[in-house]
């Protein structure tokens, strides 16, 4: 195994791992009544619009990427759009943390940590 390879395969457990700690650190703060920021109505609409244009960025993103990663034949080329499919992954998971954390709803961390498994399951480290 390469070491270009070991350090992919470090990066995926760093942003998956970072993104399911930072969802731990968010429940266990949340659990306190003192530590609970409080958001209005404005606010809430626009993270309401800003959480549909990171997602909407990162599955179209990670369409075009799916696209460009099938047609490309350089192997170190190939793990930099699969990183950068990561991390527009990873990018839907720690806004949904923002979320929880913020509003304390859960339904954007959920799905958001959903889509980083997902799409370190789809864009693999190497493919055959």
């Amino acid at each position: 195994m390469t070491s270009s390879v070991r350090a992919t395969q470090l990066i995926r457990v760093a942003m998956l791992s970072g993104v399911v700690m930072f969802g731990a650190v968010i429940y266990f703060m949340r659990r306190s009544p003192d530590a609970i920021p409080g958001t209005s109505p404005e606010q809430a609409r626009s993270l309401l619009w800003i959480g549909r244009a990171i997602w909407g960025t990162a599955i179209l993103g990670s369409m075009i990427l799916w696209y460009v990663i099938g047609r490309t034949r350089d192997a170190a080329r190939r793990l930099t759009y699969c990183v950068s499919a990561w991390a527009l992954a990873e990018m839907v998971g720690l806004y949904g943390g923002v979320i929880a954390f913020l509003t304390g709803s859960w339904s954007w961390y959920a799905p958001g940590l959903v889509f980083l498994a997902l799409s370190l399951l789809a864009f693999p480290l190497q493919r055959e």
